[in-house]
């Protein structure tokens, strides 16, 4: 068997911001789970650029 070191890990201080998910997407007629569900707030995501 190997094993290695592995680094201490400090738990969280907070919970990351949250916000419902009906939110990211105003505009939609439907959606397929809980519009209350809370889902991460990331915050502005560039896409990846595409060929």
């Amino acid at each position: 068997m190997v094993t290695f070191p592995v680094d201490a890990v400090t738990p969280a201080g907070e919970r990351p911001p949250v916000r419902p998910l009906g939110d990211l997407f105003p505009d939609a007629l439907v959606i397929g789970d809980d519009p209350a569900l809370p889902v991460l707030e990331c915050g502005r995501l560039d896409r990846l650029p595409t060929r």
